[in-house]
């Protein structure tokens, strides 16, 4: 996830181009794909963290994280960005529910560590 941040923030504009992007395109998406990889790092501990909750048997709390994630916080933020008139403040809907994501994730870890692990 970090090579995918380092990427998108630096050659936006090439990965753009393999998908033959024009001007209009690449106006739109290079400060879209910057915005959006500054939550790849942090997804990737979410990632991480559900598949622990696989792991010891509690799916159900990578399955709270993931509809939290995505229609809890993301659809909601996205159309209230949206209502600014500003499609560059759409893309902060991602970070905005990473970030939210990252905080539920800690929260079900630390009481799975707390309720499973630390008693072995």
């Amino acid at each position: 996830m970090l090579c995918g941040t380092i990427l998108f923030e630096t050659i936006p504009g090439p990965l753009l181009s393999i998908f033959n992007a024009s001007d209009e395109m690449l106006a739109i998406g290079i400060p879209a794909l910057r915005i959006i990889a500054i939550h790849f790092p942090i997804a990737g501990i979410c990632i991480v963290m559900g598949s622990i909750f696989q792991a010891f048997s509690r799916s159900m709390n990578s399955l709270i994280v993931s509809v939290c994630r995505q229609l809890v916080v993301l659809i909601p933020a996205a159309a209230l960005l949206a209502r600014t008139g500003v499609l560059m403040n759409v893309w902060w809907a991602f970070p905005i529910a990473e970030v939210v994501s990252l905080t539920i994730s800690t929260i079900l870890f630390r009481r799975l560590m707390r309720e499973v692990v630390d008693p072995m």
